[in-house]
């Protein structure tokens, strides 16, 4: 994050509740995995062949998680406020089920 290089809090400022909010036009399908009802043609993961777009769409989801969350523990938000207790509780959510199926364990390790 700039913010680690600079001491510069400015573009958190700017853009935590507009990342919070946006995270937050997502939602988590019965598998734990991010369900693709966002609409539109777009989605995170590249194309080709056998690719596992939700798996992977997930695992991008799950790093702006705790990149937003590590935002708000820089602008001194609470681990009690109510965004980050949300985004934690997805973190969270999203490790137990990857966790309980076995899926791309060595990714969580990389990532949290």
């Amino acid at each position: 994050m700039f913010y680690e290089y600079s001491g510069d809090k400015t573009a958190l400022d700017q853009t935590y509740l507009p990342s919070v909010a946006y995270l937050r036009t997502y939602n988590m399908a019965a598998d734990g995995l991010l369900a693709h009802d966002h609409g539109g043609t777009w989605h995170w993961h590249d194309w080709g062949a056998n690719e596992d777009g939700r798996l992977i769409d997930t695992l991008w989801y799950y790093i702006a998680l705790r990149s937003t969350i590590k935002s708000a523990k820089a602008l001194g938000t609470s681990e009690d406020d109510p965004q980050v207790v949300w985004m934690q509780d997805r973190v969270d959510s999203i490790k137990t089920t990857s966790r309980a199926s076995g899926r791309w364990q060595g990714l969580l390790r990389v990532h949290g």
